[in-house]
């Protein structure tokens, strides 16, 4: 009896098990209002509230740490966002950094082909007529209707120097790379002379104090002047007339515009230094022009190809279509010693361009809007002052200032300045042309009050 009375031994793994199960069942509540008070302790009312809450955190311990993550990593990112610029993040990718004191902002560039907004209407290629003229009629030109396209950007015009001068740097236009400066050609040539009659150059000269001559040095430079000379584009013989160096100098200014600039501009415009231009009208008429491969100018009759050319004196446009397909033949066009700039070009045209029908006008203009006066025209000068006045320039008749939207042939600085304030923006020409309107408002207007009067009602 005593054996079977006796409790049964206890597991002890299997006493903790049944333990740890029994924490996890919900307690009962416990009314700690009906539990003796001990006065003697000073915290008794907040013994309940914190018995309870130290019973939830025994509980929910996990769900109060991840929440407590959660809060402390939102806090960090927080932290962070507001402390830290992204872009100084990666600095070689975005190539952004805020610097700690900013630069005082820099003015824009003058010109650019990055910051203005492209494909432009027009490019005006200047060729200078001399190197002395760059500072007189190119200055000119810049101060007087270049400032238009200069300040106004809304007018699409760019112009470019055919120089070797920094025309950037002093009038804020571009110049074309690839000319050599005639003045200082005698300073790059060399200082002497060798025994065999051989140029020395500066290099050599300062080689030959340092080292001595190796053999088959003289037979190695000129294979190698043999061979820039093939593998340069424009092949040019010994001596060029004159003639022939004025067209050399358009065929590499217009190839250079054709290689890097060709979806830039819709028109190319070949000028002089000695020319003005009025820009608000001749854009007005490319404006109305319908583009295609052609050559507008003022035309004549080449007698031996039948095919009409343009004068080079008031200058000509080519259209990008058409510079396009004679672009890449530009370096091979070169013509007999005699033969002259306009004439040759029309020539490089007609034999490399498909379906070339010659120079032609404008199809809304006048047929008057290339004048070229000689030099010595005096009379004919003379009626800058009289717009509307018809003349006869030697060739053909009707001729009036006010038709004219390119004249050639400028021999002097203060024809330049005539032309500029009679027909440029707000000058002369314009201020009558106003006078005229507001008078013919008043006329309208006067017969309109007359038709209107009691008198002739009835």
């Amino acid at each position: 009896m005593d054996e079977k009375l006796r409790t049964p031994p206890v597991n002890p793994l299997l006493l903790r098990i049944q333990t740890s199960i029994a924490s996890l069942r919900l307690t009962t509540y416990t009314n700690y209002n009906l539990l003796p008070i001990n006065p003697t302790q000073s915290n008794f009312r907040h013994r309940p509230t914190r018995s309870l809450f130290l019973h939830f955190i025994k509980r929910k311990w996990g769900y109060l740490c991840f929440g407590l993550l959660l809060f402390i990593i939102v806090i960090v990112r927080i932290h962070i966002r507001r402390s830290i610029d992204p872009f100084e993040e990666t600095p070689a990718i975005t190539g952004h950094s805020q610097p700690q004191s900013p630069p005082p902002p820099r003015p824009p560039p003058l010109f650019s082909t990055f910051t203005d907004n492209y494909p432009k209407q027009l490019a005006i290629l200047i060729v200078p007529s001399s190197n002395e003229s760059i500072d007189t009629y190119s200055k000119m030109i810049v101060d007087t209707w270049g400032t238009m396209a200069m300040n106004d950007k809304s007018l699409s015009v760019d112009l470019w120097f055919a120089s070797p001068n920094d025309t950037l740097r002093k009038f804020g236009w571009p110049n074309i790379p690839g000319f050599e400066d005639k003045t200082n050609l005698d300073d790059k040539k060399s200082k002497g002379k060798d025994k065999n009659g051989s140029e020395e150059t500066e290099e050599d000269s300062e080689n030959s104090k340092t080292s001595k001559k190796l053999p088959g040095q003289e037979n190695l430079k000129e294979m190698m002047k043999e061979l820039v000379e093939q593998t340069m584009v424009f092949e040019e013989p010994a001596e060029l007339s004159p003639e022939q160096q004025s067209f050399r100098t358009v065929t590499k200014a217009l190839h250079f515009l054709y290689a890097y600039h060709l979806d830039h501009y819709n028109y190319f415009l070949k000028i002089t230094d000695k020319t003005f231009v009025r820009l608000p009208r001749l854009l007005e008429l490319l404006s109305k022009t319908k583009r295609k491969p052609q050559l507008i100018g003022r035309p004549d009759i080449d007698y031996s190809t039948k095919v009409k050319f343009c004068w080079r004196g008031p200058g000509y446009l080519l259209s990008k279509d058409l510079l396009a397909i004679i672009g890449p033949h530009l370096p091979f066009c070169l013509e007999d010693k005699t033969i002259t700039e306009d004439i040759a070009m029309e020539r490089c045209l007609y034999n490399n361009a498909p379906n070339f029908i010659g120079c032609e006008d404008f199809t809304n203009g006048t047929g008057h809007e290339f004048l070229y006066l000689r030099p010595d025209d005096e009379v004919n000068w003379a009626n800058i002052v009289h717009p509307e006045r018809k003349f006869s320039d030697g060739y053909h008749g009707g001729w009036t200032f006010a038709d004219s939207v390119i004249v050639g042939g400028i021999t002097n600085v203060e024809i330049l300045k005539d032309l500029e304030s009679w027909y440029g923006p707000g000058g002369k020409y314009e201020k009558i042309i106003e006078r005229r309107r507001m008078l013919f408002r008043k006329k309208l207007m006067r017969e309109m009050n007359n038709n209107n009067s009691p008198q002739n009602k009835f």
